[in-house]
């Protein structure tokens, strides 16, 4: 379950509240997209520009 806060606002806050069988609906529908982009050439360079400017961390 995540909880989502809406912006600070003096003092009353409105929280959201997710239930994880809609996070996990969600992720169903993304992963398979996901999944093709970085199985595809443009993905594979995308991951590999990604690793190079991080490597230096």
């Amino acid at each position: 379950m995540i909880d989502i806060h809406g912006p600070d606002m003096a003092e009353e806050r409105e929280e959201i509240v997710i239930p994880d069988f809609e996070i996990e609906a969600l992720a169903r529908c993304f992963l398979p997209k996901i999944q093709a982009y970085f199985e595809s050439v443009e993905g594979q360079a995308a991951f590999e520009k990604w690793k190079q400017q991080h490597s230096d961390t």
